[in-house]
């Protein structure tokens, strides 16, 4: 029996049109038809109900999509087993927030490379609620994102949590003058995106009508963050292990009279799919590099979440 077969039957049962299978296999839609049709012959039962739904299944379908789901991983524990990674091939599309990108990414990619050499590493950079949202629809194999995802076919864990503080320019002299939100004034904040987990937080510190007063401006990059609050422009709120060069440089100081804010938390997620056991490896992989970074830069600053 023909293991490509069987993985096009998968993503058939997984996804609503063979235009999508095609196109997350690389094959033409006629070949997607064909591969199901010869399977079905070979096996003697219909596993789709021809009712203009290839995600239809019928009884024989459940049990094939079942047997076949544990069949391919199988396959894939096999090939990574008799393979070491130098042998492994493939591309692994892999989605980070931008704090990732300042913090665990470098670490994360060397360490790779010398793994995998012959995988094809895709780096995605975004915000979180656009990684999980690609992660689910099977555009990205990985994220390191912020919050938690929550799926039947996704693996989600506790990666990394991130002391957060409020950091502003030190020629402004804002410390003894800030002893609240409340005091804010005409002081402008420099925030993550609307709709991310910082700002939605920080917004629940207000009732709606004081925080339409707050002055805020937002933006989707860590870098244009830091160096607005670096340039004198308003206060931000980051992850203090991006800002420790500039902490110790006087370029940035530290706003301890605010009241203190919860850590960043960031989650490594993966699709649990049978086509390969490659990502949960590289899961592996990456909360371990995740501790020596956390070793690394401090336990004040970094620490990894216990999973419970």
């Amino acid at each position: 029996m023909n293991l490509r077969f069987l993985e096009t039957f998968v993503w058939a049962a997984r996804l609503d049109s063979f235009a999508l299978v095609a196109d997350k296999l690389h094959i033409s839609q006629a070949a997607v038809s064909a591969r199901i049709g010869t399977l079905e012959q070979e096996l003697g039962v219909k596993l789709f109900r021809r009712d203009g739904k290839i995600n239809a299944l019928t009884e024989h379908g459940e049990r094939a999509l079942v047997a076949a789901d544990r069949l391919l991983r199988y396959a894939a524990d096999f090939n990574e087993q008799v393979n070491d990674g130098g042998n492994l091939r493939g591309t692994i599309r892999i989605g980070v927030s931008d704090t990732i990108a300042f913090t665990l990414l470098p670490a994360i990619v060397r360490r790779l490379r010398a793994a995998y050499p012959k995988v094809n590493f895709e780096l995605h950079a975004g915000q979180s609620v656009d990684l999980v949202r690609d992660l689910a629809d099977s555009k990205l194999h990985l994220i390191l994102a912020m919050g938690t995802c929550i799926s039947d076919q996704i693996i989600s864990q506790p990666l990394l949590n991130l002391a957060a503080t409020w950091v502003t320019s030190p020629h402004l002299d804002l410390d003894s003058t800030l002893s609240s939100f409340e005091s804010l004034g005409e002081i402008p904040v420099i925030s993550y995106p609307k709709g991310s987990i910082p700002y939605e937080t920080f917004r629940g510190y207000f009732d709606p009508q004081a925080f339409s007063q707050v002055k805020i401006c937002w933006s989707n990059s860590l870098a244009t963050i830091v160096r607005l609050a670096r340039d004198g422009l308003g206060i931000a709120l980051v992850p203090e292990a991006v800002v420790t060069s500039e902490l110790a440089r006087g370029e940035l100081a530290k706003l301890a009279s605010l009241p203190r804010f919860p850590p960043f938390e960031f989650h490594l997620a993966h699709i649990d799919t049978s086509d390969s056991a490659l990502r949960g490896q590289l899961a592996n992989l990456i909360a371990s590099l995740t501790a020596d970074y956390c070793r690394d830069v401090g336990s004040q600053l970094a620490w990894v979440p216990s999973a419970g």
